[in-house]
This record gives C-alpha cells, structure tokens and sequence, in this order.
C-alpha cells in the first residue's frame, strides 16, 4: 500500500504529463505504469532469482534500451 501505489501513481503521473505535451498518445497512464513495473519484475526474478544472468548474461544498458523501446513504440516495425 505505501509503496506500490504511490510508485506506479508517480510513474503514471510522469506519462500523464509526456501525454498532455503529446510525447505519447493518450493512455490509461496507471495501467501502463503497472505494465512497465510489472515487466521489469519479472524480468528481474527471471535473471536474479531463477537463474537466467547465469545462462546468459545480459547488460544493464540492453536491457535499459530494449525494454525502454519496447514500451515506448512496441515491437510493430518503423515505419
């Protein structure tokens, strides 16, 4: 209660204001806050917890690029 929320509420009032300046298109900004958070925890326990830096290390800057560019323009090809 005193840490998820507030965080995910921080990161979703951070997109409100990359939406209202047109940075993003219009989102539920707590949901892809949620989204976000949820997607580096779970990559985070699949290489910490359950082993996966073991089997193939990754860097914190390919992880930071690709996961920032997947959440900000998907996986879909530039057009």
């Amino acid at each position: 209660e005193r840490v998820v929320i507030p965080g995910n509420q921080l990161l979703a009032e951070y997109l409100d204001r990359c939406v209202a300046r047109g940075a993003l298109r219009p989102l539920d900004t707590f949901v892809a806050a949620r989204a976000l958070v949820g997607c580096l925890v779970m990559f985070l326990i699949s290489q910490s917890v359950l082993g996966g830096d073991a089997l193939r290390p990754i860097s914190d800057a390919a992880v930071i690029e690709t996961v920032t560019e997947l959440f900000l323009r998907g996986a879909l090809p530039r057009e």
